[in-house]
């Protein structure tokens, strides 16, 4: 079974999880309550789900602003299709537009 920590392991650099709608972004802030991840101090569930959130090596969440958008547009980050990746597809990398 796929993980957000196992996806985390994976890469060493930024890592920004993009959901293609409501449902698949609450999914996502469940699983990630489940691993141990935080909002801060925060449960993810008790945060708003986002189009695009950072996951952090150090269990932290956080909204992606206009500067960590541009970095990713930089190639600064890699992007996951996190309902790519959940369904076990083997392509779930994100590309830039």
């Amino acid at each position: 079974m796929r993980s957000i920590e196992k996806l985390r392991s994976e890469f060493s650099g930024k890592l920004y999880v993009f959901f293609k709608d409501q449902e698949t972004g609450e999914r996502f802030l469940r699983d990630a309550e489940k691993e141990g991840y935080l909002f801060g101090k925060r449960k993810p569930t008790d945060k708003e789900w986002a189009d695009m959130i950072a996951v952090e090596k150090d269990k932290t969440l956080s909204y992606v602003g206009a500067v960590g958008r541009m970095a990713y547009q930089a190639g600064q980050a890699a992007g996951i299709d996190y309902d790519k990746y959940i369904a076990g597809e083997s392509v779930y990398f994100r590309r830039r537009k």
